[in-house]
């Protein structure tokens, strides 16, 4: 192994060292912590009512008994993950509509969604993503969209994120959040495409669909973004960049106990010295809580 790769492969076993030290504690919600959601009634919305400021993205309300709704906890018990979206099944081929006036930010195929679209609703400070939609069928490309326009079609089983042999069933992945694609990593938990969440959804952002779309109320100044600082959000698309970046010549990291903050006295047994680090103040090096506290080294 060359110098160069073999210090690359240490920088990354490094990242994931660290990643496992600061993941600790970070574990999922509970489900007192993170009630399922009752679907809101729709019952009211009318989808072509031009003076109201959001509509529902199908042409009819109806649920059915075995749809995932917003924090639901995933199986088996105890659950380890929550939906972060409300799902609606309908057959492939139905038509979606973007839920409000903005701009669409992505447009592509993603993983298990098979084609994904997210909408960017600047003048509410809120995205909101539509998943196992058909790449096959028409769909539009980034760029202006109005409330109630067409964007996708639901997709078959076999092209929806499932496959031939494990098709998937039929339905629109529906999530809103605040804030704008822009405003969250594309890794960990605070993924901007996330489906399924370790954490309570309600607590990264997300918003109950069916709620938002019920309510057709926007908070004066806009929906607020998540609580969180700015490290919480991003140390995974950090530590990723820091493990494939940061300069070999620049002084090292060690991994102290992540419970005791501000305290540099009681070190992990058979801590490393890593060479990484995930933000730089001064000539001093921080790593990174679990709950976004940073820690200087």
């Amino acid at each position: 192994m060359t110098g160069p790769a073999r210090s690359y492969l240490v920088r990354v076993l490094a990242a994931s060292a660290v990643a496992a030290v600061v993941l600790t504690g970070c574990g999922s919600a509970s489900i007192a912590d993170c009630p399922r959601a009752i679907r809101a009634d729709l019952s009211g919305v009318v989808p072509d009512d031009g003076s109201l400021p959001f509509r529902f993205p199908l042409d009819d309300i109806e649920t059915h008994p075995r749809e995932a709704a917003f924090c639901e906890p995933s199986r088996p018990f105890p659950p380890d993950k929550f939906h972060a979206a409300e799902d609606y099944h309908r057959p492939a081929g139905t038509p979606v509509y973007a839920m409000a006036d903005g701009e669409i930010s992505f447009s592509g195929p993603m993983g298990g969604y098979g084609w994904l679209i997210i909408v960017d609703h600047p003048k509410m400070n809120l995205y909101s993503l539509y998943g196992h939609l058909s790449p096959s069928r028409w769909r539009m490309d980034p760029g202006p969209v109005a409330k109630g326009d067409l964007i996708a079609y639901l997709g078959d089983g076999w092209e929806n994120g499932g496959s031939h042999d494990h098709p998937l069933i039929p339905h629109l992945h529906f999530g809103v959040r605040a804030g704008q694609r822009s405003d969250y990593p594309s890794k960990g938990e605070w993924r901007w495409m996330a489906g399924w969440i370790r954490p309570c959804p309600r607590d990264l952002g997300w918003l109950q669909p069916s709620a938002v779309i019920a309510e057709q109320h926007i908070p004066e100044g806009r929906f607020a973004n998540p609580p969180a600082g700015f490290l919480e959000i991003w140390w995974t698309d950090l530590l990723i960049v820091g493990a494939a970046r940061w300069p070999d010549h620049l002084p090292v990291v060690c991994v102290y106990d992540q419970t005791i903050h501000g305290s540099r006295h009681k070190r992990l047994p058979n801590a490393l010295d890593l060479p990484i680090g995930l933000e730089r103040r001064g000539s001093s090096l921080w790593t990174i809580c679990c709950d976004g506290r940073t820690m200087s080294v």
